[in-house]
């Protein structure tokens, strides 16, 4: 049994080696081997070219191949017109005898196709005779080689006679002389058999003045008070020129030290300055001078902030009302390069200054009545360590408890109102019965009636859609009636004047205040009126009620446009009568 063991475990032992072998050779192959190739691809088609016998024209391999790793080879399809070789990326095409061949460029299964017309060279042919060039010391003089040769794309080769005198060159076509000495010295062009000569003198030069570039000077007296220009000066090569200069003008703010134009000033200038130059240098022992000027333009400006006007005040009054998210004033708008400021403070009369977030705008906010008062803010701006300050007043007043919310219904709902019974709804129509004639005259948007036409919801319902068997009321949400308020309201239908009436009511005792029929009923149309409670002594707390206990015979209403905050009887309106009044 034990011998049967020591077998089991050895054979054991043998497959755990040559699992453990297998897993390294595996993980050995996976390290060697080569990573796939990628195929070439192709970039761009191949073109028509022309050559001239002898010629030959290079293009680079990855304008119209990506190899990708990949052989690239070239083949001419008439090897005695012309031959194609690929090297280190470069295709080159050799134009050997005239005809027409295609070179073809083959990458893999990408090819790329080249026409190929060879052409016999032509002979030169001398155009004109060379002259006589005259050129000064240190300089060069250059000739356009077809002007004297037509070449045909034979090769042009060039000689001087004398080289220690000027030497010659040529390049893309043209001939370059470049003096090198005085004297004279012959220039010969040669292009096969055609030859042409220029007779070349080179003499020394007169010594060329040195020339002034003008300049200028700019800067901003915010940001500094002074301002410099280097002088900007070529000389002649070999020239070693001195420099004296001096002002046309004299100028207490400009000052010229080592070879700069420095200005300085204390407020904003243009003016031109005229630099006169004594230029000395020392030629073959002698000495020479040169007079010359140029101009420095100087310009000062000064973006400092500062306060247009020292007070300003805002026009009217300025009601809160209106401005539901506090009165924004552009603290910018006083003061000149406001730009430059980098932040602004507000004090609110004699609180402290705070710091404004936005920057530029303040929102004024704050409780007040109906009752105008005068407010004066002081508005610092600051820019480093400096600032200027001014003082913007305004009248201001808060008419929001007098207002009626959403008497126009210009929500689209009747956000605001409280409605009982089925008598009516906030509608966009401008006509009711759905006939062009009978329009509403509504103001904004919507208005509350007793008339919502809708041709298909309203199919076979009759009149049962214009509610006008349906009685309730429509009550308004709370406001401050004003001591001698003037009220305004658009009030259609309800030609039953003792069953639909329109009522001011005290909020807090329920105590009917005014009450208003329709006195110039005309179908649906909407009359305009304004009253004005003379009755009144004291601000109240109260609300609108429209009751329409009619079930027949126009007992319907519309409503719109209610007004409770007016200054005076706008005009067009009709004088409300208060009913309350009328029985006394």
């Amino acid at each position: 049994m034990k011998k049967i063991g020591r077998m089991l475990a050895a054979l054991l032992a043998a497959v755990l080696l040559c699992a453990a072998m297998g897993v390294l050779f595996a993980a050995c192959g996976e390290g060697t081997e080569e990573p796939p190739q990628t195929d070439p691809v192709k970039v761009a088609d191949g073109i028509d070219f022309d050559l001239a016998v002898g010629a030959e024209r290079e293009f680079a391999v990855a304008d119209y191949i990506t190899a990708n790793g990949n052989t690239v080879s070239a083949s001419s399809a008439e090897e005695t017109v012309a031959s194609a070789a690929v090297e280190g990326g470069t295709l080159t095409v050799s134009a050997l005898s005239v005809g027409e061949t295609d070179v073809t460029l083959t990458c893999g299964d990408v090819t790329v196709t080249f026409g190929v017309t060879v052409y016999e060279r032509k002979a030169p042919v001398k155009v004109k005779d060379g002259e006589a060039i005259e050129i000064a010391f240190g300089g060069s003089a250059q000739r356009n080689v077809a002007d004297y040769i037509t070449t045909y794309g034979n090769a042009v080769s060039v000689s001087s006679e004398e080289a220690g005198t000027a030497t010659a060159e040529v390049a893309d076509g043209v001939l370059t002389i470049a003096a090198v000495s005085s004297g004279k010295t012959t220039v010969t062009l040669t292009c096969g058999d055609v030859t042409v000569t220029f007779a070349v003198t080179v003499a020394l030069p007169e010594v060329e003045a040195p020339v002034f570039e003008n300049g200028s000077i700019s800067f901003d007296l915010f940001e500094t008070n002074s301002g410099s220009y280097t002088f900007g000066i070529t000389a002649p090569e070999g020239v070693s020129y001195t420099y004296a200069y001096s002002l046309a003008e004299q100028d207490g703010n400009a000052q010229i030290s080592d070879g700069a134009l420095t200005y300085t000033a204390t407020e904003p200038v243009s003016k031109v300055l005229t630099v006169n130059v004594t230029a000395t240098a020392t030629v073959s022992g002698e000495t020479i001078e040169k007079q010359g000027s140029f101009t420095v333009t100087i310009t000062v400006t000064d973006t400092t902030p500062a306060v247009i006007e020292s007070a300003i005040a805002a026009d009217g009054t300025v009601d809160l009302y209106d401005h539901a998210d506090g009165y924004t004033i552009d603290l910018t708008a006083n003061i000149e390069n406001a730009g430059n400021v980098t932040s602004y403070t507000v004090a609110v009369g004699d609180e402290e200054a705070a710091p404004v977030e936005n920057a530029e705008e303040y929102v004024f906010t704050g409780s007040y009545s109906d009752t105008a008062q005068q407010v004066t803010l002081t508005v610092t701006a600051l820019f480093g360590e400096k600032s200027v300050s001014y003082t913007y007043t305004l009248s201001v007043i808060d008419s929001t408890a007098y207002r009626l919310f959403n008497g126009g219904f210009e929500t689209g709902n009747l956000t605001g109102w409280e409605l009982t019974g089925d008598i009516g709804v906030v509608s966009q129509d401008s006509t009711y019965w759905n006939k062009p004639d009978h329009v509403y005259g509504k103001e904004g948007e919507y208005l509350f009636t007793w008339w919502s036409w809708d041709a298909q919801a309203n199919e076979g319902k009759g009149d049962e859609v214009n509610r006008e068997g349906n009685t309730g009321t429509l009550k308004s949400s709370a406001f401050t009636l004003r001591a001698g308020a003037i009220v305004s309201f658009l009030f259609g239908g309800g030609v039953d004047n003792e069953q639909i009436y329109l009522e001011f009511v005290n909020a807090e005792t329920d105590e009917v205040l005014a009450k208003f029929f329709n006195t110039s009923p005309s179908d649906g149309r909407l009359v305009k009126y304004w009253y004005e409670f003379a009755e009144v002594s004291e601000d109240t707390q109260c609300y609108i009620r429209v009751t329409d206990n009619a079930k027949g015979g126009w007992g319907c209403f519309a409503l719109d446009g209610v007004e409770t905050y007016l200054a005076k009887a706008p005009a067009g309106y009709k004088p409300a009568v208060n009913q309350l009044s009328a029985d006394v």
